[in-house]
C-alpha cells in the first residue's frame, strides 16, 4: 500500500456505503474549494504583474 492509496483503501473499507458517498462528497468539495482559491489568487496576481492597467 502506498501513501496515495492510503485513504481511499481506508474509506473503502472501513465506512458503511451511506457515510462513504458523504465522505467522497467531502473530498470532492475540498477539492474544488483548493482549486477555486488558486484560481482567485491567480486572476489577482495576474494583471499587477504583467503590466496593464489595475
Amino acid at each position: 500500500m502506498t501513501f496515495n492509496d492510503a485513504l481511499l483503501l481506508l474509506m473503502r473499507d472501513l465506512l458503511p456505503n451511506g457515510v462513504l458517498g458523504i465522505a467522497v462528497a467531502g473530498l470532492l468539495a475540498c477539492f474544488m474549494a483548493g482549486m477555486a482559491a488558486n484560481l482567485s489568487s491567480f486572476n489577482t496576481v495576474l494583471p499587477t504583474t504583467s503590466g496593464g492597467p489595475t
